[in-house]
């Protein structure tokens, strides 16, 4: 930092250090303090190979942490965009419908489909209880199991 702050008062004009300097100093003033703090952690740390193996698992597994949060941000973004994509198209291909068959066409397409699929489901609904009426009368039997061969390889 110090070097930059050398350049700086070599290089630039007195009006554009005047300019830097209330950002520059405070920038000195905090890497001084944190290169006061850092340096000797990071001494102790080298000196002692058992902290400086913990110290390098834990940061690889908070390196993988922020890939895997950021593979997972990067699914959760397509997904979304695909499920947009897929929701503006039905509502576009519903306005062309709209505007091709017109209001009332498409109200009695609608009826029509909704009488389709509601027999639908009343005919399920009969073989549903037909089933559970014959299974209650015996008319389901279990089937005879077969008889196992004792030389069978």
């Amino acid at each position: 930092m110090e070097v930059i702050l050398d350049w700086m008062h070599a290089v630039l004009p007195a009006e554009a250090r005047s300019f830097f300097s209330p950002i520059s100093a405070p920038i000195h003033a905090l890497s001084c303090l944190a290169r006061d703090r850092v340096l000797p952690v990071v001494g102790r740390t080298v000196q002692s190979p058992d902290l400086a193996s913990v110290a390098l698992l834990v940061v690889i597994f908070f390196i993988s942490l922020r890939i895997v949060h950021m593979l997972y941000r990067a699914v959760v973004f397509w997904v979304s965009l695909t499920l947009r994509l897929l929701f503006w198209l039905a509502v576009a291909g519903a306005a062309l419908y709209l505007w091709d068959r017109g209001f009332d066409g498409t109200v009695a397409d609608a009826e029509y489909l909704v009488g389709y699929w509601w027999d639908e489901y009343r005919r399920f609904q009969m073989q549903a209880e037909e089933h559970r009426l014959r299974e209650a009368a015996g008319f389901y039997r279990e089937p005879v199991p077969r008889p196992q061969r004792e030389d069978w390889w």
